[in-house]
């Protein structure tokens, strides 16, 4: 006997299984502050998995005829993955992210830091990649004409485009789309920064 004997039945049992793995990966990365980058590649790649399936629900509704309930529901888990699930993991990933960098990373990083002091001339204010002096990937440091000097770690669970800053001025400025974040004033459609306490920021 045939666990799903056919094809609507399939269709139900995917649409269960994608939507509650979905859900368990988001709420994994929700609450590990340095999850594996694989985990996110999971999350983006399960989410375009729900998007199709919430498209093929609205179609059986729309033009199918019988067990139009059952694929209600499940448009309506899939809504609650994408509009619910998706932002409140993202805000609690937040959150546990800050608490670690915070009690973990920085201690770290301001050791990193210490040895940019001690090698302070080997920064310019065109800026360079520090990894060869730090034994530490994707750094890239500059002095500044008021004498700060500006650090930024690039690849915070993976991406490329995320990380932490170590900014000693006080040029940055309050971001015109978000009064949570900076921006630095020369260039405010670039990175948008959130302090996380003294010369530490959050890109």
């Amino acid at each position: 006997m045939k666990l799903f004997p056919n094809s609507h039945c399939r269709l139900i049992a995917f649409n269960l299984a994608s939507i509650l793995s979905f859900i368990f990966v988001r709420l994994w990365a929700a609450i590990t502050p340095a999850f594996p980058w694989i985990v996110l590649r999971l999350s983006l790649l399960l989410l375009f998995i729900v998007l199709i399936l919430l498209f093929i629900n609205i179609g059986h509704l729309v033009f199918s005829g019988k067990d139009r309930m059952i694929y209600f529901a499940a448009a309506i888990g899939c809504v609650v993955a994408m509009f619910i699930v998706t932002p409140v993991s993202v805000k609690l990933n937040q959150m546990r992210q800050r608490d670690y960098f915070l009690s973990v990373e920085i201690k770290q990083l301001d050791s990193i830091i210490d040895q940019i002091n001690h090698a302070r001339n080997s920064l310019t204010n065109e800026g360079r990649r520090l990894d060869d002096i730090l034994g530490y990937k994707y750094v890239f440091g500059k002095t500044n004409t008021d004498g700060s000097i500006l650090v930024w770690f690039y690849g915070r669970n993976g991406w490329s485009r995320a990380g932490y800053v170590y900014y000693t001025g006080n040029q940055l400025v309050v971001s015109p789309y978000d009064s949570t974040r900076f921006v630095f004033p020369e260039s405010p459609n670039d990175h948008s920064y959130f302090r996380l306490t003294n010369c530490w920021y959050e890109f």
